[in-house]
């Protein structure tokens, strides 16, 4: 990394990315705002550096992406959603993995929660980095939460 790159840059990098050629549609960065998710997905990693994204998405942007998974049509199932959920935050996760290749990261699997009202914490020992960002369907985050393994 260098002084003017960041560890979030390429989970931003990797949204954008899945974004446009699963979905077709632009994400960009937004301003801060109120925002209250109704699905988390949590990806932990380790290697050289420890830690964890979140993705955070609105209840319109879960069911919107979960439909353009399934191939459009119909109302998904919570189930839908849910796995859809996760395989999004897999993607992303992984396609920025792929970008701090040097810092040598292995990937949990990811883990959900659902509704209104909660929140995830992260350890005190990394810095934590929030990209707040926007697409047709609703707004999103992503925060990434990644510092040096100690041994």
């Amino acid at each position: 990394m260098t002084e003017t790159t960041t560890y979030a840059d390429p989970f931003f990098g990797a949204a954008v990315s899945v974004f446009a050629t699963t979905f077709g549609t632009a994400v960009q960065r937004r301003e801060p705002r109120t925002f209250e998710p109704t699905i988390t997905a949590v990806i932990g990693f380790s290697g050289k550096l420890v830690g964890s994204m979140i993705l955070d998405l609105s209840e319109q942007v879960a069911i919107e992406a979960t439909r353009a998974m399934l191939g459009g049509g119909g109302e998904p199932t919570p189930d839908d959603v849910l796995d859809a959920t996760g395989e999004l935050a897999n993607i992303i996760a992984g396609t920025a993995k792929t970008a701090l290749a040097e810092f040598s990261l292995s990937m949990g699997l990811p883990s959900l929660v659902t509704g209104k009202g909660h929140s995830v914490q992260f350890l005190k020992q990394v810095e934590l980095e929030t990209i707040l960002l926007t697409c047709e369907w609703g707004d999103l985050a992503i925060q990434v939460g990644l510092g040096p393994h100690n041994n």
